[in-house]
């Protein structure tokens, strides 16, 4: 849509996060017109939509448990509306960790196959 340019940025709480924890993807949309954007945002994790919000006063707000444990490239884009012009935020790199119990559960997998080795060994 031609209009007046925008510009689109995004944030993401908590920062970092863990897997299973709800993290809050904020995205603002602003422009030069002295008006707020109106419309909407969508929100992408490595390219894949993951939902869209409504535009208030410029800002719009998605919130997800849904992010696995592992690096995520996350973007905003605002499609535009009749006056002002489509943009697309900078990628937003956010680790997720994996929960607490799961990181203890690897280790102690970990830590009974070495037992296991140095028994066989003996």
């Amino acid at each position: 849509m031609a209009g007046q340019p925008t510009t689109i940025t995004l944030t993401s709480v908590p920062d970092p996060s863990i897997s299973g924890q709800p993290k809050t993807l904020i995205a603002k949309v602003s422009s030069t017109a002295g008006s707020f954007p109106t419309g909407t945002v969508a929100f992408f994790d490595d390219g894949i939509g993951v939902g869209t919000a409504v535009l208030e006063a410029g800002a719009a707000s998605f919130t997800t448990s849904a992010l696995a444990a592992g690096s995520h490239a996350l973007t905003a884009v605002y499609g535009g509306d009749a006056n002002f012009s489509a943009s697309v935020s900078p990628v937003v790199v956010q680790t997720v960790t994996p929960p607490a119990s799961a990181r203890w559960l690897r280790r102690l997998g970990e830590l009974l196959i070495a037992l296991g080795e140095f028994l066989v060994s003996l």
